[in-house]
This record gives C-alpha cells, sequence and structure tokens, in this order.
C-alpha cells in the first residue's frame, strides 16, 4: 500500500481487488487504507462483510469484494496500469543507482508478468538492429515509456 501513498494514488475499491489478487498488498491492507470516498460509497451490510471476510482469508474477502465491485464490469488492465504506474514511478523517484534502478525495473518486469512493451529498457534483453545500448541509454528509455503511460491515465 505504501507505494500507492507515495505515489498520491488514493486506494480505490477496484486497485484494492488488483492488488489483494496479486498479492501486493493484503486484506488488512485494504481495510486500513481504503480511500474515505470509497468508504462513504459502502452500506452498512457490505463494510461488515468486508472486515468479517478480511479477518477470514484472502479468498472470502476477494470474492464479497468481487460482489460489491460487480467484477465483470471491473477494467482489469486499467487497474493494473496505475499499480505498473506506481511502481514505476517509485523506482523514478528513488536515489538508487541508475544500474540499481535497471535491476529494480527487471524485478517489476517479472512482477507485471513480462509486459513485451517493457523489453525496450529491460537491461539483460539483447537489443535490436545491433543496437548498441549502454545503461544510460536504457534509463532514459524507461523515462521515456513511464512519461507516456502517465499520459494515459
Amino acid at each position: 500500500m505504501d507505494i500507492l501513498q507515495r505515489n498520491n494514488i488514493p486506494l480505490t475499491l477496484g486497485l484494492a481487488f488488483v492488488g489483494v489478487t496479486k498479492d501486493w498488498l493484503s486484506s488488512e491492507d485494504v481495510m486500513k487504507d481504503l480511500d474515505v470516498h470509497e468508504f462513504n460509497k459502502l452500506t452498512a451490510i457490505q463494510l461488515a462483510e468486508l472486515y468479517k471476510s478480511s479477518e477470514d482469508s484472502k479468498e472470502e474477502f476477494l470474492k464479497i469484494l468481487g460482489r460489491i465491485l460487480g467484477i465483470a464490469s471491473l477494467d482489469v488492465s486499467s487497474l493494473i496500469k496505475i499499480w505498473v504506474i506506481a511502481y514505476l514511478r517509485d523506482i523514478r523517484n528513488s536515489d538508487e543507482s541508475i544500474h540499481d534502478k535497471l535491476h529494480e525495473i527487471a524485478r517489476v518486469w517479472s512482477m507485471m508478468n513480462y509486459p513485451s512493451d517493457w523489453k525496450n529498457f529491460i537491461f539483460y534483453m539483447p537489443v535490436e538492429n545491433n543496437e548498441y545500448s549502454d545503461e544510460k541509454i536504457l534509463y532514459q528509455k524507461f523515462i521515456n515509456y513511464l512519461e507516456l503511460i502517465e499520459g494515459t491515465v
């Protein structure tokens, strides 16, 4: 959850559903950090069900949360994109060296199930057209990509 807070992204029910599903946060984190506007959308019964299920199991919590959200209408890809932006902003804003940032990008790449549009800035991927690519060039490609996706949300 800290990653969303550090990037000034409020925890919505949809982001919570994706975050718990992917094990990026726990149901307890959701109940503690859910945006106040999201809490206000819930009925007393829904709130009680969420609290109880958060103490039971991840599966039960997701079942209740999915029912509240109307899971069929949930745009999961847009919600994952918000998580991606949060993780990548965190890397960009860190005080780590470019070398360490590139290694962290590769770790997040695996967390996100290896999106193909990241290959241009993953340090261990082969470069195309025998193009020379040092760490500064890879990092600039990463910055360009982050700016591009930030503009689509």
